[in-house]
């Protein structure tokens, strides 16, 4: 039962930091919205500071058992571009949790450096698949690197479509454009000739 009130607490918390920028973010009005009492609030999280730590915690973690949950194949490129859709369709989701999640702080209670370690699941199935990649002799370069070039491509997609400037029927078309240019950008060996073949299908297999 605690676990299904945290979760309904966490939701309501959310959305209302995105409606109000976090203003009305009190244990109060969040008791009253999730019709509980504040004491249940206090007892699950120790007050308005615990809470927006919760936040930022929740939505990586409801994103890490997304990934967690596609499969490894032995094409990493194609595993690249999958973390990508999924990242993406994450965030058109769960909205009000990824808004906090690129964010560290709501209404003047900020979250602990320490806290930004939950970022660190998703940066390593990332890195791994890049890893994979560069074995493969289809990139080269720092893992990190590309990793992050990824990253910074797929959040810039996930703000412009959040914020109406590109469709929804655009994602997984944009995604693949994006990450054939940063597939391009750190090419290996193996991708160079695949380039070089002219074949747009393998621009990014």
């Amino acid at each position: 039962m605690d676990q299904k009130i945290r979760r309904l607490i966490l939701e309501k918390a959310a959305k209302t930091r995105v409606k109000t920028g976090g203003d009305r973010l009190t244990v109060r009005q969040l008791a009253a919205d999730a019709k509980t009492s504040t004491q249940s609030i206090y007892t699950l999280f120790g007050g308005k500071e615990g809470i927006v730590v919760a936040l930022f915690e929740e939505g990586w973690k409801r994103l890490i058992d997304e990934l967690e949950q596609l499969p490894v194949t032995t094409e990493p490129l194609e595993d690249l571009l999958h973390i990508g859709y999924c990242y993406v369709r994450f965030a058109r989701k769960n909205q009000h949790f990824y808004e906090l999640m690129r964010g560290k702080g709501v209404a003047g209670v900020s979250v602990p450096d320490r806290e930004v370690s939950h970022a660190e699941p998703w940066l390593k199935i990332t890195r791994d698949a890049v890893q994979r990649a560069i074995d493969a002799k289809l990139l080269s370069g720092s893992p990190e690197l590309i990793g992050r070039q990824l990253w910074i491509a797929a959040h810039g997609h996930v703000d412009l479509s959040n914020h109406g400037f590109l469709s929804p029927k655009e994602d997984e078309s944009v995604v693949r454009q994006i990450a054939a240019g940063v597939f391009a950008a750190f090419a290996g060996p193996k991708h160079v000739y695949r380039l070089n073949q002219n074949n747009v299908k393998d621009l990014v297999r």
